[in-house]
């Protein structure tokens, strides 16, 4: 089993006296900052230890952030707690006091685990062939294998429920009652039902095979965007799109960047593009910002910029997601900040001045 390490000097105590002669971490000094989503201006700064070193952003997380670093994801509170977790490579922050984590332990191997916050207990692992971690809810999370789909409780790790008739999954979304994948290059869309795992309906997006690499929505609008050949948005029970919008060639490897009351933020054309998904209208175009966070109305857009002599800096927008009207702007020179947000604040984690 992997050892777990989490921080603050009560936490190092303890950690150590677990694993007896273990050299301690080396330590950095952080800030962590609290925005107000309209005006930019500060609400709270507080100075945090973290392991040093710069690390990548996963996936959003409503209850902090979650950066990882080679074969280790450090979850770091909006109060400043946090925990490192050695061996895992992506995490989900599914509850304040609960992480789920995959982690490959071999070439055809995927540990799946369900872990404390932020004393970094293992509460289950699952060892399944390399998939891949497709969402959560307040109940469970669902996870690709070889094998097919799994359900397994957020709590016990024991598996509600496997579905072996669907792989090769590319994309993947959970809604309030359903899970959502696109499958293969077939242009498929299929939908499970969360509590028993049955596939409740079947679409193909395109008659030219490709794969479906998008989705957004809800349980009354699937928002769809299928390699090399249209955005378009689909509505329950019908086999033909609400609307759908053509795109090039060159779009093929589009991002879903972000995704907040039935608009979706996608790279488009090297932009940042808002699509309504009601509607197929575009709202709102910018400059290329591949890390963002949506926090109520607002999105912060975080881009690098050169200051010349070859170094850079981060420049932080707020926009109004539907609108797009610019709120604010923040320079920082610190480029490997990252930035996240609770239900009506940012956050950012960077550098003392």
């Amino acid at each position: 089993m992997q050892r777990r390490e989490f921080f603050g000097l009560a936490g190092w105590s303890l950690a150590a006296l677990a694993v007896g002669c273990a050299r301690p971490p080396d330590l950095g000094k952080k800030l962590l900052i609290t925005l107000d989503p309209q005006t930019g201006a500060t609400r709270n700064t507080q100075e945090v230890s973290l392991p040093k070193g710069n690390r990548t952003p996963c996936a959003s997380a409503r209850h902090g952030f979650l950066l990882a670093k080679g074969q280790s994801v450090l979850a770091v509170s909006f109060s400043g707690q946090s925990c490192l977790c050695n061996g895992p490579d992506n995490a989900l922050w599914v509850r304040a006091d609960l992480l789920v984590t995959a982690e490959k332990t071999s070439s055809d191997l995927f540990r799946v685990s369900g872990q404390r916050f932020p004393d970094g207990r293992i509460l289950w692992q699952k060892d399944l062939g390399y998939g891949h971690l497709l969402g959560f809810d307040s109940q469970a999370v669902y996870v690709s294998h070889p094998k097919g789909i799994s359900c397994f409780e957020l709590e016990s790790g024991t598996e509600r429920w496997v579905n072996g008739e669907l792989s090769e999954l590319q994309s993947w979304l959970v809604t309030p009652s359903s899970l959502v994948v696109g499958l293969g290059n077939a242009g498929r869309v299929s939908w499970l039902n969360l509590t028993d795992g049955k596939v409740q309906r079947t679409l193909t997006t395109t008659t030219t095979p490709n794969r479906v690499i998008l989705l957004a929505g809800d349980d009354e609008y699937t928002f769809t965007l299928t390699r090399r050949i249209a955005m378009a948005t689909f509505r329950p029970n019908q086999s033909t799109p609400l609307w759908i919008q053509p795109i090039t060639g060159q779009d093929h490897q589009a991002q879903l960047l972000g995704y907040a009351d039935r608009i979706a933020l996608v790279e488009l054309h090297e932009s940042t593009v808002a699509v309504d998904i009601a509607t197929g209208g575009t709202l709102w175009s910018d400059s290329l910002a591949t890390h963002l966070s949506i926090c109520r109305d607002v999105v912060l857009l975080r881009r690098g910029r050169g200051t010349g002599g070859g170094k850079m800096s981060l420049e932080l927008e707020a926009r109004q997601l539907r609108s797009g009207k610019s709120l604010w702007k923040r320079e920082l020179e610190d480029l490997h900040t990252a930035t996240a947000s609770s239900v009506d604040q940012f956050f950012l984690l960077t550098e003392p001045v």
